[in-house]
């Protein structure tokens, strides 16, 4: 048996929709709506040999990448993040590859966690100013970076 991943297609009834790979779509939905405001749903799941599925995502993310929001989250309709992965399966399995392939998450030597929590309507405002491919993750860690070095330098010698 060919062990099998998912590419899926994760959004809200408007917005942008996240493309993306996982073994679990439906847990990869609930991780994603912990802290979403819009209701999401699983528009679309596609199973795809699991030695394949990190090509046939990234030749999607090409496809789609004019209509890039941030991150893996494309502004396009449901009908074209759909075709844009049935066109991804048919180029990688007759052998095409993408230009560049990210898989998993870029290290960045981050050990430190704290959870937190911010009023609502905070995600909207931070969503609304990110910069292309920039994620919500990206912004927080900049800005507390930011507001580190300005009270640092603010601080008064001993």
């Amino acid at each position: 048996m060919i062990e099998a991943r998912a590419i899926y297609v994760i959004g809200g009834d408007d917005g942008p929709l996240k493309v993306g790979l996982a073994r679990s779509p439906a847990a990869r939905l609930g991780r994603l709506q912990t802290g979403h405001p819009q209701k999401l749903r699983l528009h679309h799941v596609q199973e795809v040999a699991a030695d394949l599925a990190p090509f046939v995502e990234a030749k999607a993310h090409e496809a789609l990448e004019k209509l890039r929001s941030h991150g893996e989250w494309f502004n396009v309709s449901t009908t074209e993040a759909v075709s844009a992965i049935e066109a991804a399966v048919l180029a990688v399995e007759r052998g095409e590859r993408p230009k560049r392939v990210a898989v998993g998450r870029k290290s960045k030597n981050l050990t430190d966690k704290m959870p937190g929590r911010f009023p609502d309507g905070t995600f909207d405002r931070i969503a609304a100013v990110l910069r292309p491919k920039e994620t919500r993750t990206d912004f927080v860690q900049t800005a507390v970076e930011a507001e580190l070095e300005r009270r640092e330098r603010s601080k008064p010698k001993p």
